[in-house]
């Protein structure tokens, strides 16, 4: 998991397991991450590694979020 300010620079990266069940998948910024700020626009990205001899193989999704009050 990735998180990007606007002018795409990273404000917290993390790796983290799956919990082997399907459906959503929930993540919560931890306390010692960096404050996002009211009214901006950040870019999120999650790649899933499906291979890690072949990251060709890596699937991703990205979207953005916004901070409001």
């Amino acid at each position: 998991f990735s998180l990007l300010d606007r002018h795409n620079r990273g404000i917290y990266q993390t790796t983290f397991a799956p919990n082997n069940t399907s459906g959503l998948v929930s993540f919560t910024l931890p306390p010692d991450a960096p404050p996002l700020e009211i009214d901006r626009d950040y870019t999120w990205s999650f790649a899933l590694i499906c291979d890690r001899q072949n990251r060709l193989e890596d699937r991703f999704v990205t979207g953005r979020v916004r901070r409001i009050n």
